[in-house]
């Protein structure tokens, strides 16, 4: 994925299932955002899975929310349910 990105437009975004180090099994829905270098620029993690979700995602500990610089100017992302979160509109969470 990392190599596909390369010399395409800054931060383009992916959806991924991420494995928490040293465990056995715990995952986070992210997304991350791989730089047109092909180097992961940042990620974010869900916050609060759905409840089907659940199942095997972990809510994110929210200290990847937030917009990062780009050369475009400032870049952020929401997943699913976030986009009708009060946290996802408020920039003081």
């Amino acid at each position: 994925m990392m190599n596909q990105s390369r010399g395409r437009p800054p931060a383009k975004p992916r959806g991924v299932c991420e494995k928490m180090p040293n465990t056995l099994g715990t995952m986070f829905n992210t997304q991350v955002y791989i730089g047109p270098d092909g180097k992961l620029m940042r990620k974010h993690q869900k916050i609060m899975p759905t409840v089907g979700e659940r199942l095997v995602h972990m809510g994110g500990f929210g200290d990847t929310f937030g917009a990062f610089p780009t050369e475009l100017g400032p870049m952020s992302g929401l997943i699913c349910g976030e986009f009708e979160s009060a946290c996802g509109v408020c920039t003081d969470c």
